[in-house]
């Protein structure tokens, strides 16, 4: 097999390169042909990525190290490909990563999940979805609203302080706070065909669409979200004060905060949204898009993800 190991230089853990070279060197011991590329530039692992899935089709794995960022730029060059991604979780808060390995993983373990402690590497490989987004790829969670300006004041402070890793979006949280708690949007949103949400005065302070379950440094509107049953989970929440927001916040981010009125879930397959205020800024993995409107929709079993046996 051949092996294309990709690292993003600038990611939130700077011992990537160890991890690197140690699956670089397990990998050679085992007989297969490997290649170290670092990125360069912003969207250079997706070039990447497209020009490998081009030339080597099944016959190549991807092994990404860093964090949601490079992940979903890899997504976007490796979508609709039989080429696999294989995710080692360098970056700060590794939102993607918590559903495949669970919450408490740390880079080794991941690593001993695969086998790379033994030269022995163990995966299989399945297929997930992913989300469309205008012409972006998204391959965790897209969200709009308040937690779209926590996820920007967040990454704002992991350029400059990149130690607090993700106790830097718990901090952008308090910052944000002090500002606008309600947005207004129309949004149609279907189940296969069928229309499930028809509404021109929708206001809430966050919504997510959710392809896995984690965002924003850990938190969790969507525990039960199945990244290969063509259905995405929309959750938004209505607009509330401050103290209402001190006792959901908890629950929220822990997964558990769909018993609350102001909490409302959706099966979906595609959504119309456009903000009622403007253009409709809204983020995908981290990345903030600005735009008129968006068009979303799921893309079943369009990306080959490498599992822990």
């Amino acid at each position: 097999m051949t092996y294309f190991l990709i690292y993003n230089k600038t990611s939130g853990k700077r011992n990537s390169r160890r991890y690197v070279a140690q699956i670089r060197k397990v990998l050679k011991e085992n007989g297969d042909k490997v290649y170290v590329l670092s990125t360069e530039y912003k969207g250079h692992a997706k070039v990447l990525c497209r020009k490998i899935a081009d030339k080597y089709d099944d016959k190549a794995v991807v092994i990404i190290f860093g964090g949601d960022g490079t992940a979903s730029e890899a997504a976007g060059g490796l979508v609709n490909s039989n080429t696999p991604m294989m995710l080692i979780p360098c970056g700060s808060g590794n939102d993607f990563a918590k559903k495949i390995y669970g919450k408490s993983f740390t880079v080794d373990k991941v690593l001993l999940m695969f086998g790379f402690g033994n030269s022995n590497p163990q995966y299989n490989v399945s297929r997930i979805d992913t989300i469309t987004a205008n012409e972006h790829v998204c391959l965790n969670v897209l969200s709009t609203g308040f937690d779209t300006q926590v996820e920007t004041v967040a990454h704002k402070l992991l350029r400059k302080f990149s130690f607090l890793g993700k106790r830097a979006y718990d901090l952008a949280v308090l910052m944000c706070l002090p500002g606008k708690l309600k947005y207004d949007y129309r949004i149609k949103a279907y189940m296969n065909d069928k229309l499930v949400l028809d509404n021109d005065e929708l206001s809430i302070i966050l919504m997510a669409l959710c392809n896995a379950s984690y965002y924003g440094g850990g938190y969790c509107p969507a525990p039960e979200a199945n990244m290969s049953d063509g259905i995405l989970d929309l959750v938004y929440v209505d607009p509330v004060t401050i103290p209402r927001i001190a006792k959901l916040i908890g629950p929220y981010k822990q997964g558990k905060a769909s018993v609350f009125k102001e909490i409302h879930k959706f099966e979906v397959t595609e959504i119309k949204l456009s903000s009622k205020e403007g253009k409709t800024l809204y983020n995908c993995d981290g990345e903030n898009y600005l735009e008129d409107s968006v068009s979303i929709s799921v893309n079943p079993q369009s990306l080959s993800l490498c599992i822990p046996t």
